[in-house]
């Protein structure tokens, strides 16, 4: 994938940026996916004992993150923030 200069300086949006980024994220983690696959079969049939490739390499997209949960009164204090901010950015104070 090849992007012009000029329109990657002058015209692309932020939007536009946020997808090639994303692109390029999800095809290095791929490619590393692929590369403890073959590692985990070659090692796994030479040693054995492997259960998983996660237990030959372990990457930080791996962990599983635990999601906050929020009581009703953070709820609360959080929608109340984001309607202040998006009154300060429409210029309505």
């Amino acid at each position: 994938m090849g992007i012009e200069p000029n329109y990657f300086l002058d015209e692309i949006s932020n939007i536009e940026v946020n997808a090639i980024l994303d692109a390029y994220a999800d095809n290095y983690k791929e490619s590393w996916e692929q590369t403890r696959w073959l590692g985990f079969f070659t090692v796994n049939s030479m040693v054995g004992g492997l259960k998983k490739p996660e237990d030959l390499m372990k990457f930080d997209w791996d962990k599983v993150e635990k999601q906050k949960v929020y009581t009703q009164e953070e709820k609360v204090k959080l929608q109340y923030k984001l309607i202040n901010i998006n009154k300060n950015k429409n210029g309505k104070i």
